[in-house]
């Protein structure tokens, strides 16, 4: 039987309903026999298999997609990448942004979306994620392209992640600490540690003082080049104040100690942290103690 996406797009609409996934399933496979199906379809087919819960069809349909040739704007980009990402698939999500970007395609607040999704999957600090949000929503230079570098350097992707860094870092246009930050992290991931020095001393030169996601991002660096003493030096600035204490911050030096088989000064950092989250406890619940009592006391007068 010939079916045309007009029936395709009636029996969807009841399969969300009446569950009629596998007469969708039919019309659809049908439309790919006869050269029918569009990008739209597949589109919808993706969106169907998901709200029931069928990733791995799901993510079939996006390969098929993928391997159509109607990967012909960032719509039908954004779907594929959509559903990998659904799927669990990361860094095949960012290889497709790169094919994307080959083609000269803009990617738009849709693709974006997704790649936000992606950073947050990723393993990022929530603090670097929420830096990169605030940029794109401010529009500010190279926003989009520091929200790139990052994400192919958070898959692993990185001759991608340095190509697209050098686009704003070797660029005349004064930089702020976000791209500062991003930079660093693309370097560090690499253990390229005599650049990512290079623009951690620059930032400073141009005025802007490191911040926690900043150190966060160094910390990585030392670790993966296995520089103790880095570590070291970013561990006593937080010891002793001079860093404000940062969850995130925290972890990624035990994380990265551990890594490097130093368990001995993971646990060390490991109490320390604990100490330190007891003290802002007794201290944030000392603070209210003159309020409580004030309160007490009026109570008492009246």
């Amino acid at each position: 039987m010939y079916y045309s996406i007009s029936h395709f797009s009636l029996i969807t609409l009841s399969a969300i309903g009446l569950g009629m996934v596998s007469e969708a399933k039919l019309i659809f496979d049908d439309l790919i026999r006869n050269g029918q199906a569009d990008g739209v379809s597949y589109a919808t087919m993706m969106y169907l298999d998901q709200s029931r819960g069928m990733l791995d069809e799901a993510n079939d349909v996006a390969e098929a997609l993928q391997k159509s040739g109607l990967l012909t704007d960032p719509a039908s980009y954004n779907s594929v990448m959509a559903s990998y990402v659904v799927s669990g698939k990361l860094r095949e999500c960012a290889e497709l942004l790169h094919q994307m970007l080959a083609q000269r395609m803009l990617p738009d607040a849709s693709t974006f979306k997704t790649l936000f999704t992606v950073l947050k999957k990723g393993g990022i600090p929530s603090e670097a994620v929420l830096q990169l949000e605030s940029l794109y929503n401010e529009g500010r230079p190279y926003a989009r392209q520091v929200i790139i570098t990052s994400l192919f350097s958070v898959v692993g992707l990185h001759a991608f992640a340095l190509e697209s860094c050098d686009a704003f870092v070797s660029a005349e246009v004064a930089l702020d600490f976000f791209a500062y930050n991003v930079a660093i992290y693309a370097y560090g991931a690499l253990g390229e540690v005599d650049k990512t020095l290079n623009l951690f001393m620059r930032m400073q030169d141009d005025g802007l003082k490191p911040d926690i996601v900043t150190y966060i991002f160094l910390a990585g660096c030392y670790g993966k080049a296995g520089m103790v003493e880095g570590l070291r030096h970013i561990y006593g600035l937080l010891k002793y104040g001079e860093i404000e204490p940062n969850a995130s911050l925290w972890k990624t030096l035990i994380d990265v100690y551990e890594d490097a088989g130093k368990h001995d000064l993971a646990k060390m950092v490991d109490q320390e942290m604990r100490f330190s989250i007891h003290t802002e406890q007794d201290e944030s619940e000392n603070a209210k103690l003159p309020y409580i009592v004030s309160i007490a006391l009026h109570s008492q007068i009246l």
